[in-house]
């Protein structure tokens, strides 16, 4: 996972809430990152100081987006087929007609598709992506039940399993980064590569420039190459330049692999 939060370093895109000629990542700084198999909010002091403050309770954000698009028969993996989805409904004209629904009926009339956003209150920073899963399947049974076409109501689906997973990812990150103070946010993980994410988590920091201007903060977001979001020899390369910068190292004969090593 820490080849993940120094992949923001490698081909990097970054956005300043407020103007500072910094080329480096400052510190607090707040890493989500987001995966498959990972949802955890990392604070980190310093390169190899860090404390994971949050993280997924049950399933992740990338592990729901895959099982949600199995239940709605795409293709794996999950996360860029509901994206897709997601992108197509929104292009769709009021007027467009998707099998015997125009987007205006579906939005008001038809059906109107609203689901949970799991702890998005709760005082934490963990997440619990579960009840999304269980509450897409139960919307699908019922839809069914009602003998709705399901396919007719895809991309619309999607767009609110998007949009669920969106908005409690970047409400508890804007909410950490103004308790914890950091000056930086790193977005990371497979499920960085999502462009609405990206684009409202960037929307997200700037919004927030009020408070963060209040506090004294110069919150900058870092946001990796949509190429190295995935697991990649680069971020690792990256990760062990940090620790050879640092004189971090082990002897050979000592190296042993352990697959389950956290931050």
């Amino acid at each position: 996972m820490e080849g993940h939060v120094v992949a923001s370093l490698l081909g990097t895109t970054s956005y300043k809430v407020k103007s500072k000629k910094s080329k480096v990542v400052e510190f607090p700084a707040l890493a989500l990152l987001v995966s498959g198999g990972h949802t955890e909010l990392v604070l980190i002091k310093k390169w190899g100081d860090y404390k994971i403050i949050g993280e997924t309770r049950d399933d992740a954000a990338g592990e729901c987006f895959d099982k949600t698009a199995r239940m709605l028969e795409l293709p794996y993996p999950g996360g860029p087929q509901i994206a897709k989805q997601a992108e197509n409904f929104k292009k769709y004209p009021l007027t467009f007609r998707m099998g015997g629904w125009t987007r205006r009926e579906m939005e008001k009339e038809a059906f109107n598709i609203k689901l949970p956003r799991p702890m998005i209150d709760s005082k934490d920073y963990d997440f619990s992506f579960s009840g999304l899963k269980t509450a897409v399947l139960y919307m699908l049974r019922d839809m069914k039940e009602r003998h709705i076409n399901i396919g007719d109501f895809t991309p619309m689906i999607c767009n609110e399993i998007q949009q669920a997973i969106v908005d409690v990812l970047i409400t508890k990150t804007i909410r950490a980064a103004k308790e914890f103070g950091a000056k930086s946010i790193i977005l990371g993980g497979g499920v960085a590569a999502n462009q609405e994410l990206r684009v409202q988590i960037k929307k997200a920091v700037l919004m927030s420039r009020r408070d963060l201007d209040i506090r004294g903060q110069t919150t900058a977001l870092y946001l990796p190459s949509a190429k190295l979001t995935t697991d990649n020899a680069a971020m690792i390369g990256a990760a062990g330049y940090l620790h050879a910068a640092n004189k971090d190292f082990t002897k050979p004969d000592r190296l042993t692999a352990k697959g389950n090593l956290v931050l």
